[in-house]
């Protein structure tokens, strides 16, 4: 076979490579190198491809905990500006409370003379018994339980909830007290002491017992 001569400063043909080995010349095809290309590029991909995915659904989880944070923060913000606004909304004047309170605690009054007028005059002359001052008690304690409970109703004036329920249980308190003690409570209002402090601190003279 004739040897292929290439003139000084000539390239071999673009689709062989040649080398000679003994007396014959050999080949070299492109394929095995193309094969191996492809076979990287595959090996690239397979390894990329998770990679690619799994930042993806980082990515995602990133993102949608980014969204679930601004709609809790925004809930949050709602709320106060609706729990601000309907405190305000609900809340009254120092003197319309002191007004209300001392309307309620002047109709107790009332109620309280008229059944002591009927009390003096169904135990007049007589010697009370224990029974009586119990009857007694216990009747004289019904308007001022409904008053406790009006009271417990009134809006309170825009930051004097707390004061304001503090002055209702100890209302609540002293008549659990004279009731679970009728005969103390006849002999003295001691028991009423400390709501009478409350109820002063309120504006609520009117309530002193």
């Amino acid at each position: 076979m004739a040897e292929a001569v290439t003139e000084p400063g000539q390239l071999p043909p673009r689709n062989q490579c040649t080398t000679k080995s003994g007396a014959e010349d050999r080949h070299l095809s492109p394929a095995p190198l193309t094969r191996l290309a492809m076979s990287l590029q595959s090996c690239l991909g397979y390894i990329a491809g998770p990679v690619f995915e799994y930042r993806k659904v980082l990515c995602n989880t990133v993102v949608n905990g980014m969204r679930f944070l601004a709609l809790i923060t925004a809930m949050a913000t709602l709320f106060c500006f609706s729990a601000c606004g309907n405190d305000q909304n609900n809340s009254v004047t120092k003197a319309e409370f002191v007004k209300e309170g001392n309307a309620i605690c002047k109709r107790w009054q009332k109620g309280r003379g008229e059944l002591f007028a009927k009390l003096n005059s169904r135990f007049q002359g007589k010697k009370l018994s224990s029974a009586d001052k119990e009857t007694a008690i216990l009747a004289l304690m019904r308007p001022y339980e409904k008053a406790t409970s009006e009271l417990a109703e009134l809006r309170a004036p825009h930051g004097e909830g707390r004061k304001v329920k503090t002055m209702v249980a100890a209302m609540e308190e002293a008549t659990k007290e004279a009731k679970a003690d009728p005969e103390a409570a006849f002999e003295s209002s001691a028991v009423f002491d400390k709501a009478n402090t409350d109820v002063k601190k309120n504006g609520l003279e009117e309530c002193v017992v």
